[in-house]
């Protein structure tokens, strides 16, 4: 089998790149390693150069998506712990949730995340462990500074569950598209879904609709214009 000569740490990326993608579709037990050398234009030898056993390849392709999956909820992350950075957060994990990304990494991680839920749950367990390490602190300060500020409509829920709840949201959003379309019946536009997903996930947290729509990106409120009355 003809290769492409790379140096060590592409043809490694290269390697993980091919068994997420089969990892996540056929998971640990279907995914055979000739079909992922084959993924990755190699060698069944070579690839074991690079990686000892299938485990170990399947022990690295779970730090690799984990990484990526770091990077998912960075997005959540709140450089200014206010009601307008709660809120503009909502909006963008929301948006990426619902809009999502025409890289099959995240959906291949996403899959992974699944399976794990469904199996074990060691991998899923790992993945939020890391997720409250990376944003909760800062989401509970900004649940804290939109108490002071009275944007809250009623006492916040524990911020960690809080964290947990939106991330659940938008998660079965996005998974709702990994076959290519949604496979969810939902009411509208996507533009529509995503304002009622920010609507559904602030009014959760406690925020007022005031606040919600105060601090929404120009020219995307969260609920569409009421009609005047006799308007036509």
């Amino acid at each position: 089998m003809a290769t492409r000569r790379l140096n060590h740490a592409d043809r490694r990326e290269s390697i993980l790149e091919a068994a997420t993608a089969t990892f996540a579709t056929r998971g640990f037990d279907g995914a055979r390693t000739l079909e992922i050398a084959e993924a990755a234009g190699i060698s069944e030898a070579l690839l074991y150069r690079h990686f000892p056993s299938k485990q170990a390849l399947y022990d690295a392709v779970l730090e690799h998506v984990a990484r990526q999956q770091d990077h998912n909820f960075a997005v959540l992350q709140l450089p200014d712990p206010s009601t307008r950075g709660l809120v503009e957060a909502l909006w963008r994990y929301l948006d990426a949730c619902v809009n999502g990304s025409p890289d099959p990494g995240p959906s291949n991680g996403q899959r992974i995340l699944l399976l794990s839920l469904a199996g074990d749950g060691k991998h899923a367990r790992m993945v939020y462990e890391r997720a409250q390490k990376i944003g909760a602190r800062a989401f509970r300060k900004a649940l804290e500074a939109a108490a002071r500020e009275g944007t809250l409509e009623r006492a916040a829920i524990d911020p960690r569950n809080g964290w947990n709840f939106l991330e659940h949201v938008g998660a079965m959003i996005a998974s709702s598209r990994l076959a290519g379309g949604s496979s969810i019946p939902y009411a509208g536009s996507r533009e529509k879904l995503l304002r009622e997903a920010v609507l559904f996930c602030g009014r959760g947290l406690g925020l007022k609709d005031a606040a919600i729509e105060a601090h929404a990106p120009t020219g995307r409120a969260p609920r569409e214009p009421v009609p005047r009355r006799g308007a036509r």
